[in-house]
Protein backbone atom coordinates (compact mmCIF):
# COMPACT_ATOMS: atom_id res chain seq x y z
CA UNK A 1 0.00 0.00 0.00
CA UNK A 2 1.51 3.33 -1.07
CA UNK A 3 0.85 6.75 0.44
CA UNK A 4 2.04 9.68 -1.65
CA UNK A 5 3.44 12.75 -0.01
CA UNK A 6 0.74 15.16 1.15
CA UNK A 7 -2.68 13.78 2.09
CA UNK A 8 -3.77 10.47 3.58
CA UNK A 9 -7.22 8.88 3.50
CA UNK A 10 -8.38 5.69 5.19
CA UNK A 11 -10.44 2.73 3.95
CA UNK A 12 -13.81 1.86 5.50
CA UNK A 13 -15.03 -1.72 5.19
CA UNK A 14 -18.50 -3.05 4.18
CA UNK A 15 -19.19 -6.80 4.42
CA UNK A 16 -21.89 -8.85 2.66
CA UNK A 17 -22.79 -12.10 4.43
CA UNK A 18 -23.67 -15.27 2.54
CA UNK A 19 -25.26 -18.44 4.05
CA UNK A 20 -24.92 -17.52 7.77
CA UNK A 21 -26.55 -19.08 10.81
CA UNK A 22 -26.60 -18.30 14.54
CA UNK A 23 -24.87 -20.49 17.08
CA UNK A 24 -27.10 -23.13 18.56
CA UNK A 25 -29.12 -23.52 15.34
CA UNK A 26 -28.66 -26.68 13.31
CA UNK A 27 -26.68 -25.92 10.15
CA UNK A 28 -24.60 -27.73 7.56
CA UNK A 29 -20.92 -28.11 8.43
CA UNK A 30 -19.74 -25.36 6.04
CA UNK A 31 -18.00 -21.99 6.23
CA UNK A 32 -19.35 -18.52 5.77
CA UNK A 33 -17.89 -16.43 2.96
CA UNK A 34 -17.85 -12.63 3.26
CA UNK A 35 -17.21 -10.27 0.39
CA UNK A 36 -15.52 -7.31 2.07
CA UNK A 37 -15.74 -4.03 0.18
CA UNK A 38 -13.12 -1.33 0.95
CA UNK A 39 -14.02 2.12 -0.41
CA UNK A 40 -11.84 5.13 0.47
CA UNK A 41 -14.11 7.31 2.56
CA UNK A 42 -12.24 9.19 5.29
CA UNK A 43 -9.83 12.11 4.94
CA UNK A 44 -7.21 12.57 7.66
CA UNK A 45 -4.83 15.18 6.23
CA UNK A 46 -5.61 18.41 4.41
CA UNK A 47 -4.55 19.44 0.95
CA UNK A 48 -1.11 21.01 0.66
CA UNK A 49 -0.66 23.16 -2.41
CA UNK A 50 -1.82 21.30 -5.51
CA UNK A 51 -0.78 17.86 -4.28
CA UNK A 52 -3.23 15.31 -2.92
CA UNK A 53 -2.34 12.04 -1.22
CA UNK A 54 -4.63 9.11 -0.58
CA UNK A 55 -4.31 5.84 1.23
CA UNK A 56 -5.48 3.45 -1.47
CA UNK A 57 -5.48 -0.31 -1.96
CA UNK A 58 -2.89 -1.48 -4.46
CA UNK A 59 -2.57 -4.79 -6.24
CA UNK A 60 -1.21 -7.56 -4.01
CA UNK A 61 -2.09 -5.71 -0.78
CA UNK A 62 -3.02 -8.37 1.78
CA UNK A 63 -4.92 -8.19 5.06
CA UNK A 64 -5.02 -10.68 7.93
CA UNK A 65 -8.33 -11.56 9.59
CA UNK A 66 -9.76 -13.89 12.21
CA UNK A 67 -12.94 -14.22 14.30
CA UNK A 68 -13.35 -14.75 18.02
CA UNK A 69 -14.89 -18.18 17.30
CA UNK A 70 -13.15 -20.94 19.27
CA UNK A 71 -10.56 -22.73 17.14
CA UNK A 72 -10.46 -20.13 14.36
CA UNK A 73 -7.03 -19.17 13.01
CA UNK A 74 -5.77 -16.16 11.08
CA UNK A 75 -6.21 -16.25 7.31
CA UNK A 76 -4.92 -13.89 4.64
CA UNK A 77 -6.92 -12.20 1.90
CA UNK A 78 -5.66 -10.24 -1.07
CA UNK A 79 -7.42 -6.98 -1.87
CA UNK A 80 -8.60 -6.80 -5.48
CA UNK A 81 -10.65 -3.94 -6.92
CA UNK A 82 -11.24 -2.69 -3.37
CA UNK A 83 -12.63 -6.04 -2.17
CA UNK A 84 -11.41 -9.23 -0.58
CA UNK A 85 -13.00 -12.57 0.25
CA UNK A 86 -13.06 -13.61 3.92
CA UNK A 87 -13.85 -17.18 4.97
CA UNK A 88 -15.32 -17.50 8.48
CA UNK A 89 -16.34 -20.55 10.53
CA UNK A 90 -19.96 -21.59 9.95
CA UNK A 91 -20.56 -21.12 13.67
CA UNK A 92 -19.76 -17.38 13.55
CA UNK A 93 -22.70 -15.32 14.84
CA UNK A 94 -23.50 -11.86 16.13
CA UNK A 95 -21.96 -12.76 19.50
CA UNK A 96 -18.57 -13.04 17.79
CA UNK A 97 -16.30 -10.33 16.43
CA UNK A 98 -14.31 -10.09 13.22
CA UNK A 99 -10.74 -8.72 13.56
CA UNK A 100 -8.75 -7.35 10.58
CA UNK A 101 -5.19 -5.96 10.52
CA UNK A 102 -3.09 -4.39 7.80
CA UNK A 103 -0.33 -5.07 6.90
CA UNK A 104 -0.79 -8.82 7.28
CA UNK A 105 2.67 -9.37 8.81
CA UNK A 106 3.49 -12.88 9.97
CA UNK A 107 0.04 -13.60 11.38
CA UNK A 108 -1.17 -16.38 9.10
CA UNK A 109 -2.15 -19.54 11.02
CA UNK A 110 -2.04 -17.87 14.42
CA UNK A 111 -4.88 -17.62 16.91
CA UNK A 112 -6.79 -14.48 17.80
CA UNK A 113 -4.69 -14.09 20.95
CA UNK A 114 -1.55 -14.10 18.76
CA UNK A 115 -2.81 -11.58 16.18
CA UNK A 116 -0.56 -8.49 16.20
CA UNK A 117 0.36 -5.37 14.23
CA UNK A 118 3.63 -3.56 14.94
CA UNK A 119 5.19 -0.12 14.72
CA UNK A 120 8.78 -1.08 13.98
CA UNK A 121 11.78 0.51 15.77
CA UNK A 122 13.91 0.33 12.60
CA UNK A 123 12.88 0.63 8.96
CA UNK A 124 14.66 1.07 5.63
CA UNK A 125 13.40 3.68 3.17
CA UNK A 126 14.29 3.82 -0.51
CA UNK A 127 15.28 7.37 -1.34
CA UNK A 128 13.00 9.57 -3.47
CA UNK A 129 10.12 7.04 -3.41
CA UNK A 130 6.67 7.82 -1.94
CA UNK A 131 5.85 6.78 1.59
CA UNK A 132 5.52 3.01 1.84
CA UNK A 133 2.05 2.34 3.24
CA UNK A 134 2.98 -1.19 4.29
CA UNK A 135 4.75 0.30 7.31
CA UNK A 136 1.52 1.93 8.52
CA UNK A 137 -0.72 -0.29 10.71
CA UNK A 138 -4.52 -0.21 10.44
CA UNK A 139 -6.82 -2.15 12.76
CA UNK A 140 -10.52 -3.04 12.74
CA UNK A 141 -12.89 -5.11 14.87
CA UNK A 142 -16.72 -5.36 14.55
CA UNK A 143 -19.44 -7.82 15.53
CA UNK A 144 -20.11 -10.53 12.99
CA UNK A 145 -23.50 -9.74 11.39
CA UNK A 146 -26.39 -12.07 12.28
CA UNK A 147 -27.94 -14.50 9.87
CA UNK A 148 -30.03 -12.73 7.26
CA UNK A 149 -27.96 -9.54 7.36
CA UNK A 150 -25.70 -9.11 4.38
CA UNK A 151 -24.01 -5.76 5.03
CA UNK A 152 -21.83 -4.47 7.82
CA UNK A 153 -19.69 -1.33 8.10
CA UNK A 154 -16.22 -1.56 9.61
CA UNK A 155 -13.92 1.45 9.77
CA UNK A 156 -10.22 1.04 10.39
CA UNK A 157 -8.65 2.55 13.47
CA UNK A 158 -5.45 4.51 12.74
CA UNK A 159 -3.23 4.07 15.82
CA UNK A 160 -0.11 5.66 14.32
CA UNK A 161 1.06 8.99 12.97
CA UNK A 162 3.40 9.57 10.03
CA UNK A 163 6.20 12.11 10.48
CA UNK A 164 7.46 13.51 7.19
CA UNK A 165 10.88 15.12 7.66
CA UNK A 166 12.21 17.40 4.95
CA UNK A 167 16.00 17.60 5.14
CA UNK A 168 17.39 20.83 3.71
CA UNK A 169 20.26 23.30 4.12
CA UNK A 170 19.53 27.02 4.27
CA UNK A 171 16.03 26.24 3.07
CA UNK A 172 17.29 24.44 -0.06
CA UNK A 173 17.80 20.73 -0.76
CA UNK A 174 20.76 19.37 1.20
CA UNK A 175 23.83 18.74 -0.95
CA UNK A 176 25.42 16.16 1.35
CA UNK A 177 24.36 12.51 1.43
CA UNK A 178 22.04 11.72 4.33
CA UNK A 179 22.34 8.12 5.51
CA UNK A 180 19.82 7.86 8.32
CA UNK A 181 17.60 9.62 10.84
CA UNK A 182 17.76 8.57 14.49
CA UNK A 183 14.77 9.52 16.65
CA UNK A 184 14.43 9.41 20.42
CA UNK A 185 11.88 10.60 22.96
CA UNK A 186 10.64 10.04 26.50
CA UNK A 187 7.58 8.29 25.05
CA UNK A 188 7.62 5.02 23.03
CA UNK A 189 8.37 5.29 19.32
CA UNK A 190 7.55 1.65 18.65
CA UNK A 191 5.30 -1.03 19.99
CA UNK A 192 2.86 -3.86 19.30
CA UNK A 193 -0.93 -3.90 19.00
CA UNK A 194 -2.52 -7.17 20.17
CA UNK A 195 -6.07 -8.30 19.50
CA UNK A 196 -8.26 -8.27 22.61
CA UNK A 197 -11.87 -9.35 23.11
CA UNK A 198 -11.93 -7.28 26.30
CA UNK A 199 -11.01 -4.02 24.58
CA UNK A 200 -13.80 -1.90 23.13
CA UNK A 201 -11.88 -1.16 19.93
CA UNK A 202 -10.56 -4.73 19.76
CA UNK A 203 -6.83 -4.05 20.31
CA UNK A 204 -4.46 -3.17 23.14
CA UNK A 205 -1.11 -1.42 22.75
CA UNK A 206 2.10 -2.64 24.35
CA UNK A 207 4.71 0.12 24.35
CA UNK A 208 8.12 -0.72 22.93
CA UNK A 209 11.22 1.23 21.90
CA UNK A 210 11.90 4.84 22.89
CA UNK A 211 14.35 5.19 19.99
CA UNK A 212 13.87 4.66 16.28
CA UNK A 213 16.11 4.59 13.21
CA UNK A 214 15.18 5.21 9.59
CA UNK A 215 17.90 3.93 7.27
CA UNK A 216 18.08 5.32 3.74
CA UNK A 217 18.89 3.32 0.64
CA UNK A 218 19.80 4.95 -2.66
CA UNK A 219 22.16 4.46 -5.60
CA UNK A 220 25.40 6.44 -5.71
CA UNK A 221 24.94 10.08 -4.66
CA UNK A 222 21.12 10.21 -4.88
CA UNK A 223 20.67 10.27 -1.10
CA UNK A 224 20.38 14.05 -1.02
CA UNK A 225 18.70 14.89 -4.32
CA UNK A 226 15.20 15.96 -5.27
CA UNK A 227 13.69 19.28 -6.23
CA UNK A 228 12.02 19.81 -2.85
CA UNK A 229 14.76 18.28 -0.73
CA UNK A 230 14.99 14.87 0.85
CA UNK A 231 11.85 13.45 2.49
CA UNK A 232 12.24 10.88 5.27
CA UNK A 233 9.19 9.19 6.79
CA UNK A 234 8.78 7.71 10.26
CA UNK A 235 5.72 5.91 11.64
CA UNK A 236 5.22 6.44 15.39
CA UNK A 237 2.42 5.81 17.90
CA UNK A 238 -0.04 8.66 18.43
CA UNK A 239 1.17 10.37 21.59
CA UNK A 240 2.01 13.69 23.19
CA UNK A 241 5.80 13.64 22.84
CA UNK A 242 8.30 15.46 25.05
CA UNK A 243 12.09 15.76 24.66
CA UNK A 244 11.77 14.59 21.08
CA UNK A 245 15.19 14.49 19.40
CA UNK A 246 16.14 13.87 15.77
CA UNK A 247 19.72 13.19 14.68
CA UNK A 248 20.45 13.46 10.95
CA UNK A 249 23.44 11.25 10.12
CA UNK A 250 25.43 12.05 6.98
CA UNK A 251 28.64 10.60 5.59
CA UNK A 252 30.81 13.01 7.54
CA UNK A 253 28.75 14.76 10.23
CA UNK A 254 25.66 14.30 12.37
CA UNK A 255 23.19 17.12 13.10
CA UNK A 256 21.06 16.98 16.27
CA UNK A 257 17.68 18.70 16.66
CA UNK A 258 16.97 18.32 20.38
CA UNK A 259 14.20 18.73 22.97
CA UNK A 260 11.22 19.05 20.64
CA UNK A 261 7.59 18.69 21.74
CA UNK A 262 4.80 17.30 19.56
CA UNK A 263 1.16 16.46 20.18
CA UNK A 264 0.21 13.75 17.67
CA UNK A 265 -3.06 12.71 19.32
CA UNK A 266 -5.51 14.31 16.88
CA UNK A 267 -7.71 11.54 15.51
CA UNK A 268 -8.49 13.48 12.31
CA UNK A 269 -4.86 13.89 11.28
CA UNK A 270 -2.21 11.30 10.45
CA UNK A 271 0.57 13.16 8.61
CA UNK A 272 2.81 15.75 10.28
CA UNK A 273 5.42 17.77 8.39
CA UNK A 274 8.72 18.69 10.05
CA UNK A 275 11.49 20.84 8.57
CA UNK A 276 15.11 19.91 9.37
CA UNK A 277 17.40 22.70 8.16
CA UNK A 278 20.96 21.49 8.68
CA UNK A 279 22.32 25.05 8.49
CA UNK A 280 20.56 25.88 11.77
CA UNK A 281 22.43 23.39 13.97
CA UNK A 282 26.10 22.61 14.49
CA UNK A 283 27.26 19.41 12.81
CA UNK A 284 29.50 17.09 14.77
CA UNK A 285 31.80 14.35 13.55
CA UNK A 286 30.41 10.96 14.65
CA UNK A 287 32.48 8.48 16.61
CA UNK A 288 34.18 6.54 13.79
CA UNK A 289 34.34 3.39 15.93
CA UNK A 290 30.70 3.39 17.03
CA UNK A 291 29.22 1.39 14.15
CA UNK A 292 27.94 -2.17 14.39
CA UNK A 293 28.36 -3.40 10.82
CA UNK A 294 30.84 -3.02 7.97
CA UNK A 295 29.04 -2.35 4.67
CA UNK A 296 30.56 -2.24 1.16
CA UNK A 297 31.39 1.23 -0.14
CA UNK A 298 29.44 1.84 -3.37
CA UNK A 299 30.26 5.49 -4.12
CA UNK A 300 33.07 7.99 -3.65
CA UNK A 301 30.80 9.97 -1.30
CA UNK A 302 31.31 7.29 1.34
CA UNK A 303 35.08 7.85 1.54
CA UNK A 304 35.99 10.43 4.18
CA UNK A 305 38.29 11.05 7.12
CA UNK A 306 35.55 10.59 9.74
CA UNK A 307 34.81 6.92 9.05
CA UNK A 308 36.63 3.65 9.57
CA UNK A 309 37.08 0.94 6.93
CA UNK A 310 38.31 -2.53 6.14
CA UNK A 311 40.25 -3.16 2.93
CA UNK A 312 39.19 -6.55 1.62
CA UNK A 313 39.28 -8.84 -1.39
CA UNK A 314 36.52 -11.42 -1.78
CA UNK A 315 37.69 -15.01 -1.42
CA UNK A 316 34.28 -16.62 -1.93
CA UNK A 317 30.65 -15.91 -1.06
CA UNK A 318 31.27 -16.41 2.64
CA UNK A 319 34.69 -14.91 3.30
CA UNK A 320 37.09 -12.08 2.63
CA UNK A 321 40.80 -11.52 2.79
CA UNK A 322 41.56 -8.48 4.97
CA UNK A 323 44.53 -6.16 4.60
CA UNK A 324 46.75 -5.65 7.62
CA UNK A 325 50.34 -4.42 8.04
CA UNK A 326 52.86 -7.14 8.75
CA UNK A 327 53.80 -5.42 12.03
CA UNK A 328 50.22 -5.72 13.35
CA UNK A 329 51.25 -8.14 16.10
CA UNK A 330 54.72 -6.68 16.68
CA UNK A 331 56.20 -3.47 18.03
CA UNK A 332 58.79 -3.40 15.26
CA UNK A 333 58.45 -1.23 12.17
CA UNK A 334 59.28 -2.48 8.71
CA UNK A 335 59.36 0.34 6.16
CA UNK A 336 59.25 -2.14 3.27
CA UNK A 337 56.78 -4.48 4.89
CA UNK A 338 53.73 -5.75 3.00
CA UNK A 339 50.20 -6.26 4.18
CA UNK A 340 49.10 -9.75 4.93
CA UNK A 341 45.98 -11.58 3.86
CA UNK A 342 43.72 -12.77 6.66
CA UNK A 343 40.63 -14.86 5.99
CA UNK A 344 37.40 -13.73 7.62
CA UNK A 345 34.52 -16.12 8.29
CA UNK A 346 32.22 -13.51 9.80
CA UNK A 347 30.13 -12.60 6.77
CA UNK A 348 26.55 -12.30 7.98
CA UNK A 349 24.55 -10.63 5.21
CA UNK A 350 23.69 -11.22 1.58
CA UNK A 351 24.68 -7.65 0.65
CA UNK A 352 28.31 -8.38 1.49
CA UNK A 353 28.35 -6.61 4.85
CA UNK A 354 29.81 -8.17 7.98
CA UNK A 355 29.07 -7.70 11.65
CA UNK A 356 31.62 -5.79 13.67
CA UNK A 357 33.79 -7.87 15.99
CA UNK A 358 36.71 -6.90 18.18
CA UNK A 359 38.94 -9.09 16.02
CA UNK A 360 37.96 -7.15 12.89
CA UNK A 361 38.71 -3.86 14.63
CA UNK A 362 42.39 -4.85 14.57
CA UNK A 363 42.32 -4.39 10.80
CA UNK A 364 40.52 -1.06 10.49
CA UNK A 365 42.01 1.79 8.48
CA UNK A 366 41.45 5.55 8.33
CA UNK A 367 41.67 7.78 5.25
CA UNK A 368 43.29 11.19 5.32
CA UNK A 369 42.19 13.32 2.32
CA UNK A 370 44.82 15.05 0.23
CA UNK A 371 44.63 18.77 -0.44
CA UNK A 372 46.55 18.98 -3.71
CA UNK A 373 44.46 16.63 -5.81
CA UNK A 374 40.78 15.65 -5.50
CA UNK A 375 39.92 12.10 -4.42
CA UNK A 376 43.36 11.35 -3.02
CA UNK A 377 43.88 9.77 0.39
CA UNK A 378 46.65 8.54 2.65
CA UNK A 379 45.92 5.06 4.03
CA UNK A 380 46.59 4.55 7.73
CA UNK A 381 46.18 1.25 9.57
CA UNK A 382 44.48 2.40 12.78
CA UNK A 383 44.21 -1.14 14.09
CA UNK A 384 47.99 -1.46 14.11
CA UNK A 385 48.05 0.48 17.37
CA UNK A 386 50.88 2.86 18.20
CA UNK A 387 53.37 1.59 15.63
CA UNK A 388 55.09 4.51 13.93
CA UNK A 389 55.08 2.98 10.45
CA UNK A 390 51.39 2.25 9.86
CA UNK A 391 50.84 4.22 6.63
CA UNK A 392 50.70 2.09 3.45
CA UNK A 393 52.44 4.42 1.02
CA UNK A 394 52.51 3.97 -2.75
CA UNK A 395 55.59 2.49 -4.43
CA UNK A 396 57.98 4.37 -6.61
CA UNK A 397 59.10 3.16 -10.06
CA UNK A 398 59.10 -0.65 -10.22
CA UNK A 399 60.70 -2.88 -12.84
CA UNK A 400 58.63 -5.97 -12.04
CA UNK A 401 54.91 -6.51 -12.77
CA UNK A 402 54.30 -7.12 -9.08
CA UNK A 403 56.28 -4.94 -6.74
CA UNK A 404 57.72 -6.34 -3.51
CA UNK A 405 55.40 -4.30 -1.35
CA UNK A 406 54.42 -0.98 0.11
CA UNK A 407 56.52 1.54 1.91
CA UNK A 408 55.22 1.36 5.49
CA UNK A 409 56.01 4.87 6.67
CA UNK A 410 55.03 7.42 9.32
CA UNK A 411 52.45 10.04 8.34
CA UNK A 412 53.35 12.15 5.29
CA UNK A 413 53.91 15.76 6.23
CA UNK A 414 52.26 17.03 3.05
CA UNK A 415 50.39 15.44 0.17
CA UNK A 416 52.89 16.89 -2.26
CA UNK A 417 54.84 13.78 -1.25
CA UNK A 418 53.21 11.71 -3.97
CA UNK A 419 54.10 8.35 -2.49
CA UNK A 420 52.14 9.11 0.67
CA UNK A 421 48.83 9.61 -1.12
CA UNK A 422 46.87 7.37 -3.46
CA UNK A 423 44.35 8.32 -6.17
CA UNK A 424 40.91 6.77 -5.53
CA UNK A 425 38.09 6.06 -7.99
CA UNK A 426 35.19 3.61 -8.50
CA UNK A 427 34.88 0.95 -11.19
CA UNK A 428 32.06 -1.58 -11.35
CA UNK A 429 31.24 -1.25 -7.66
CA UNK A 430 34.87 -1.66 -6.58
CA UNK A 431 37.19 0.97 -5.13
CA UNK A 432 40.21 1.46 -7.41
CA UNK A 433 43.38 2.72 -5.69
CA UNK A 434 46.24 3.88 -7.95
CA UNK A 435 49.72 5.12 -7.21
CA UNK A 436 50.21 8.81 -7.97
CA UNK A 437 53.92 8.17 -8.50
CA UNK A 438 53.57 5.29 -10.96
CA UNK A 439 50.23 5.55 -12.73
CA UNK A 440 50.21 1.97 -14.04
CA UNK A 441 50.35 0.48 -10.55
CA UNK A 442 47.26 -0.36 -8.51
CA UNK A 443 46.61 -1.57 -5.00
CA UNK A 444 45.32 -5.16 -5.39
CA UNK A 445 45.21 -8.55 -3.76
CA UNK A 446 47.68 -10.99 -5.38
CA UNK A 447 46.26 -14.49 -4.96
CA UNK A 448 49.50 -16.25 -5.98
CA UNK A 449 51.34 -14.66 -3.06
CA UNK A 450 48.39 -14.43 -0.64
CA UNK A 451 49.21 -10.75 -0.13
CA UNK A 452 47.87 -7.28 -0.79
CA UNK A 453 50.42 -5.57 -3.06
CA UNK A 454 50.81 -2.77 -5.54
CA UNK A 455 50.88 -4.34 -9.00
CA UNK A 456 50.78 -3.31 -12.63
CA UNK A 457 47.56 -3.33 -14.63
CA UNK A 458 48.94 -6.12 -16.84
CA UNK A 459 49.98 -8.34 -13.95
CA UNK A 460 47.68 -11.12 -15.19
CA UNK A 461 49.90 -11.46 -18.28
CA UNK A 462 52.66 -12.65 -16.02
CA UNK A 463 50.57 -15.43 -14.44
CA UNK A 464 49.67 -13.45 -11.35
CA UNK A 465 46.05 -13.80 -10.31
CA UNK A 466 44.83 -10.51 -8.83
CA UNK A 467 41.57 -9.44 -7.25
CA UNK A 468 40.04 -6.01 -6.93
CA UNK A 469 39.70 -4.20 -3.64
CA UNK A 470 36.51 -3.58 -1.74
CA UNK A 471 36.27 -1.06 1.05
CA UNK A 472 33.82 -1.83 3.87
CA UNK A 473 32.72 1.14 5.94
CA UNK A 474 31.88 0.81 9.64
CA UNK A 475 28.41 2.24 10.30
Amino acid sequence: MKISIYKMAVAAVAAAVLGACDKGVSAPDTVRTLTVVCPVTKTTVEYEGSDVSHLVWNEKDTVAYVTSCAGDVVKLAEVKSNTFQAVLPSSASSSDRLFVVYPCGKNEGKTLEELTASILPEVTQKVLEPFEGRTYPMLAAVPVPPAGTNTVSMAYDLPAAVLRFRVSAEGRPAKIPVRSLELSANEPLGGVFKASTASEDGFQFTAGETSKTVLLEGPDDSLATGEKGLYVYAVVPRSNYTSFTVKVVTDSLSYTFADGKMDLTRSDRSLYRIELDLSKVQGEAPDPNAGTVFKPVVSMDELNQNSRYLIVAEKDELSYYLAAPDNLYSTSSKPNGVTQAVKSRTVQHSDGSIERTEELMKFIIALEPGTVEENTFAIRFVGAGENTCNYACAPGAASLPVNNGFFMNPSPTTDSEEQGYWAFSMNGGNVVVRSRKTATQRFRFVVDHNEFRPCRDNAEDYDYTVRELKFLRLQ
